[in-house]
């Protein structure tokens, strides 16, 4: 709860501090049954915090053959913020090495503060929701244009000081099986990821054309991530846009989100998903995938 009303951070239980002041971790002094005890807390944390922390991971490590360990417990900064113990009444924030009761004062900013960052948010969304009706009215230039976005955003703080060309927070091409109908076998891929990334403003931008589509990828340093696809085709064109590639879109965006957040070490931090579907001058045909072909509209 402390960790949470503050900026998060990771506890580990079953660790022999030294005695100077501040004290340092010196060895690991294992805990009985620490699975059981782990567990345990997660029930006092789901049963006793109001509200619920969104995002908590507790877990026991065992360290010796008889079970023995330590537990870890981890959670972010918390978009609900402030929490408070649901028994007590009491709210907590940490403080250096410290968990300590916070003022009425401390309480009020801590909420316009968590509100005022949910509104930066959505302020965000809006600026590109705008930019990407930008991006489709400017290459959607024939009479039937379709696109799709998936924008990600952190609920909290994440950041990456370099983020263009390195790839261990950039995109891949991903493949992802699925079922249709519990029986059809489909592949959700989104396959117009190029190489050629260039740096944009605090981030880094990839843009792919190939025939009539364009898309456009963008990750950032604070780890906003989205991904933009336009397809603009003649009238009398029989092109339809398939299901499995918005699905495509939304799964890659959730991964390289994942992935972002593992590269930074904060794999607690929540993210905002956006996803949008857009058609100018007209209707566009739907298809669907079915043992090997499409079919309908």
């Amino acid at each position: 709860m402390a960790f949470a009303n503050a900026f998060g951070g990771t506890l580990v239980i079953g660790i022999a501090e030294t005695a100077e002041k501040p004290a340092r971790a010196n060895n690991i002094k294992p805990i009985p049954r620490c699975v059981e005890l782990a567990e345990r807390l997660s029930l006092q944390c789901r049963d006793c915090i109001d509200p619920k922390i969104p995002l908590i991971e507790i877990a026991g490590v065992p360290t010796q053959n008889d079970g023995a360990g330590v537990v870890i417990i981890r959670t972010p900064r918390s978009r609900m913020a402030p929490h408070r113990h649901a028994i007590t009444r009491e709210c907590y924030i940490r403080r250096a090495d410290r968990s300590e009761k916070m003022t009425m004062r401390e309480i009020q900013d801590l909420t316009l503060n968590v509100e005022r960052g949910l509104a930066a948010i959505e302020s965000r969304f809006d600026e590109r929701k705008r930019l990407y009706a930008n991006f489709l009215s400017t290459y959607g230039n024939s009479s039937r244009t379709f696109g799709m976005r998936a924008s990600l955003q952190p609920m909290s703080s994440l950041f990456i000081r370099d983020v263009h060309k390195n790839f261990d927070v950039l995109p891949e091409v991903y493949s992802f099986p699925a079922t249709l109908n519990s029986e059809n076998a489909i592949e959700l891929s989104f396959n117009f990821l190029g190489s050629d990334w260039r740096p944009a403003l605090r981030g880094s931008r990839c843009r792919t054309e190939s025939g009539n589509s364009i898309a456009q990828l963008e990750v950032h340093c604070d780890g906003f991530i989205e991904y933009q696809f336009v397809m603009a085709e003649p009238a009398e064109s029989r092109a339809r846009f398939y299901p499995s590639w918005f699905m495509a879109v939304a799964c890659s965006a959730m991964v390289t989100g994942e992935k972002f957040r593992q590269a930074a070490q904060t794999p607690v931090v929540e993210y905002a998903l956006e996803i949008a579907l857009s058609s100018l001058g007209g209707s566009t045909p739907v298809g669907m995938y079915g043992r090997g072909h499409d079919f309908g509209q």
